[in-house]
């Protein structure tokens, strides 16, 4: 199932061309299945879609599933950029002041 979905969503940026790059909001209907595999192959199949891909990915790195959020974090470090360092500096910043308020009294 999971080759297959990954090749849906592969081949629908494939198919549309420059349509799929104006509108990747079709990798949305991926990215809210109840398939955390069928999430992390949208993570993953973003990559093509570069910088646009950014804003779908980003909300992906607190997913429930720890496969979609490695998958997202992933793709957003092929993407790269000055954003995605933002999001990554964020990320870690919130980590470290959950560190600190939940677990620095118990250490």
């Amino acid at each position: 199932m999971r080759k297959i979905w990954l090749s849906a969503i592969v081949g629908l940026g494939v198919m549309l061309g420059d349509a799929a790059a104006e509108d990747i909001s079709k990798f949305k209907e991926a990215l809210n299945s109840a398939d955390a595999e069928v999430r992390s192959d949208a993570c993953l199949a973003l990559i093509a879609e570069g910088k646009k891909a950014i804003p779908l990915l980003a909300p992906c790195l607190r997913d429930r599933s720890m496969l979609v959020r490695h998958c997202a974090a992933y793709a957003l470090f092929r993407i790269g950029g000055p954003r995605v360092e933002e999001i990554f500096e964020a990320g870690l910043r919130e980590a470290i002041d959950w560190y600190r308020e939940n677990l620095s009294g118990r250490m």
